[in-house]
């Protein structure tokens, strides 16, 4: 008898795509894709258990940049999901490619009603707004699309397509109606499925893409999962800036090597979110990676470049 937790395919889709069982009702099993962005349904006897070994997936984006006489400030990422795993899996990519991003997890219901206060709240010149979705084709109708969709018109009543990307959608989404509310990237063109992380490679490529260069849709596009079929969008141009010239290299080494020094110590944080206003937290560093170091506060986890801290948009102090 299968359980909560377990991991399955469909045999009547040829065992396809791999899934967790995430509920079961009666003698119906609710499936999330273990990779993909993709709910669905089946009935026991449909179902086969296999066996599934999650694996980092190991993707670079390999962006040649000019460190020894500029410097780049990478777009700052708002990442809202509704599935924590793939949150996750997220999170660590974008520590990886060294971007600063701030990710919640949200039921798709709350989505709407939050993102202008997290938006104001981070000031984030790139939006991924993702979860599950499903396209059913009998009657044309889809799981999750229109929340997306209603984020998205939210969005563009303040914000322009100049002030931010919007990377938005799941699996078999509603494609063009997405990109009609105002997304900038939208999923999914065939009603294919995407992979967890096909947003945010999106995103970390435009982040990543200098403000005054085109982004090349084709080549964005060629490293998620499945190309054009799982994503497709409009003409934008990349949200990095880089500046001249760059300071030593010696002071964000001993900028570093300060942040070492407060592991294991109660901190209180003090950020600079823009126009004179500031947020307060209190909380410990949890990691720290060679471009950025992490924060467990009182109000989730919080990412920050040693460059924050060396124009003091971020003040870390100890508690006496």
């Amino acid at each position: 008898m299968f359980k909560i937790g377990d991991y399955v395919t469909r045999k009547k889709y040829n065992n396809d795509i791999i899934f967790k069982i995430i509920d079961i009702k009666d003698k119906t099993i609710i499936l999330k894709g273990a990779d993909v962005r993709l709910l669905a349904n089946a009935l026991v006897d449909d179902l086969e258990e296999c066996k599934y070994c999650k694996k980092k997936e190991i993707i670079r984006l390999n962006k040649h940049l000019d460190r020894s006489k500029y410097f780049y400030i990478p777009g700052i990422i708002l990442h809202i999901d509704t599935d924590s795993e793939y949150k996750e899996q997220c999170e660590e990519f974008y520590k990886d490619e060294n971007i600063k991003y701030y990710a919640y997890c949200f039921n798709i219901k709350d989505f709407k009603k939050n993102i202008i206060k997290l938006i104001e709240t981070h000031m984030p010149s790139i939006i991924v707004i993702t979860g599950h979705d499903a396209y059913y084709k009998n009657n044309n109708k889809y799981l999750n699309s229109q929340y997306y969709i209603d984020t998205v018109k939210e969005i563009r009543k303040k914000y322009s397509y100049e002030d931010v990307v919007v990377v938005a959608g799941a699996c078999q989404s509603d494609y063009e109606n997405l990109l009609k509310s105002g997304s900038t990237y939208a999923s999914s063109p065939t009603h294919s499925n995407i992979h967890a992380l096909d947003p945010a490679i999106i995103a970390a490529s435009i982040s990543l893409t200098d403000s005054n260069e085109k982004i090349d849709i084709e080549e964005i596009l060629s490293k998620t999962k499945y190309g054009s079929k799982g994503f497709g969008g409009i003409m934008t141009k990349g949200k990095m800036k880089t500046g001249y010239p760059r300071k030593e290299k010696m002071n964000i080494d001993k900028i570093k090597n300060s942040v070492k020094q407060l592991l294991n110590n109660r901190l209180k944080i003090k950020v600079n979110i823009g126009r004179n206003k500031y947020e307060y937290f209190e909380g410990h560093i949890k990691n720290i990676y060679q471009n950025l170091f992490t924060i467990e506060t009182n109000k989730g986890l919080k990412s920050f470049t040693y460059a924050d801290v060396a124009t003091k948009q971020v003040v870390l102090s100890k508690f006496n």
